[in-house]
């Protein structure tokens, strides 16, 4: 009898258990732990992968791609620089095929605008670019990365430069590059770049007047500058881009042009 109830109590026991664990389970909030993919990805060595591949350098960097492609995030990357998970997994890749240009041209842009992996981007782009030096849209992207991310103008036009004359390219590119060149004080040169689309476009273009306004912009602040300018000994232009004198302002002492302007410039990630 003392068997049969121990074994009773035993059974009673056990099935308060479960149903209080169960009651737990479902009533009780549980932490959550969240393991981000920069914390928890594994990267294989490239230097081995690079000269024990047996020949399959192409399936191995295809199946790493794949599988990069796969378990890739949208978190920007806020760690150290070049050591973003996503930016050393496309490293191994373009170490093992170098002449992989699909993947240099999806790597770069996802590094810079989904992961924000500025940097990590810039050695994808400098990578590359060294591969395939005149590719139009690595050449393009590359242009806006440095310009629009990285402020680094300079960097900038040397890409879009390349690739102004090239069939695919818009022909707004000529009228960024002219801004670039204003926004570095290069005022001439964005003057005569701007003039070669202006004389190229027929009479009847709606463009036609956006691009005099521009040459007009260029042409005043250039003349401008030069005729206010203390002490100055160069010859100025003293006829704007309509063949108009400048008006000369008695009380400030200071030449101004006879219609409005404004600066021809490109706003930068800084200054949007």
């Amino acid at each position: 009898m003392k068997n049969k109830f121990k074994t009773f109590l035993f059974f009673s026991a056990l099935s308060l258990s479960f149903l209080g664990q169960s009651w737990l389970t479902h009533n009780l909030a549980k932490p959550q732990i969240i393991v981000s993919k920069q914390q928890s990805a594994f990267n294989f060595d490239a230097h081995f992968l690079k000269f024990f591949n047996l020949g399959n350098k192409r399936l191995i960097s295809s199946l790493l791609w794949v599988k990069t492609i796969i378990e890739s995030d949208i978190e920007h990357y806020k760690g150290d620089p070049l050591n973003s998970w996503m930016y050393l997994r496309f490293k191994t890749i373009f170490s093992i095929d170098p002449w992989f240009l699909r993947g240099y041209r999806f790597a770069a842009q996802y590094l810079s605008i989904i992961k924000d992996d500025l940097e990590g981007a810039s050695e994808i782009y400098k990578q590359g670019l060294s591969e395939y030096p005149n590719d139009y849209p690595l050449n393009l992207n590359a242009g806006f990365h440095y310009i629009y991310e990285l402020g680094k103008i300079e960097e900038g036009i040397h890409y879009f430069e390349k690739i102004m004359t090239y069939p695919q390219a818009p022909s707004i590119l000529t009228s960024i590059v002219a801004r670039l060149k204003s926004n570095l004080g290069d005022l001439e040169t964005a003057f005569a770049l701007i003039l070669s689309k202006f004389q190229d476009m027929p009479d009847e273009s709606p463009l036609k007047q956006i691009y005099q306004d521009r040459l007009y912009a260029i042409r005043a602040e250039i003349d401008l500058k030069c005729l206010n300018e203390q002490n100055n000994t160069r010859e100025c232009n003293k006829l704007d881009f309509a063949k108009r004198p400048y008006i000369y302002e008695t009380r400030w002492g200071k030449y101004r042009a006879q219609q409005e302007w404004t600066p021809f410039r490109l706003k930068t990630r800084d200054q949007r």
